[in-house]
């Protein structure tokens, strides 16, 4: 069995009257298919897919705008919009794979980095 260790943290004394300090973490036992940590260039024309949609697993899914500057809509295949990577943010989504997933730079071309392992 594979696993994948996640850890979210965050902590901030100005962003609300209270000081946030969470941190979170899980193991995750994942299995075939994969996607190593890999980069794709993404334009403003049309999306670039990372998985089409098919099956009903869970994708654990991460995703990295490494652009200084520029925008990325992250999107199911069908078009919908689910959330927009400003510079350098990252995401973990756990994706359902009959949903599919797409890039598309919002105003110029960016380079995005991603992996993706299979809920077992």
């Amino acid at each position: 069995m594979a696993t994948v260790t996640t850890q979210l943290t965050l902590v901030s004394s100005t962003s609300t009257s209270a000081t946030v300090n969470l941190e979170v973490s899980d193991t995750l036992s994942t299995t075939n298919p994969v996607a190593g940590v890999s980069r794709v260039t993404v334009s403003t024309g049309s999306a670039t897919n990372i998985h089409d949609a098919s099956g009903t697993d869970i994708l654990y899914t991460y995703l990295r705008n490494m652009d200084p500057t520029n925008i990325v809509d992250v999107k199911t295949d069908a078009a919908v919009v689910i959330a927009k990577l400003g510079p350098h943010e990252a995401m973990w989504l756990p994706v359902y794979s009959a949903t599919g997933l797409e890039l598309q730079a919002n105003t110029a071309s960016c380079v995005v980095e991603y992996a993706y392992w299979k809920k077992s």
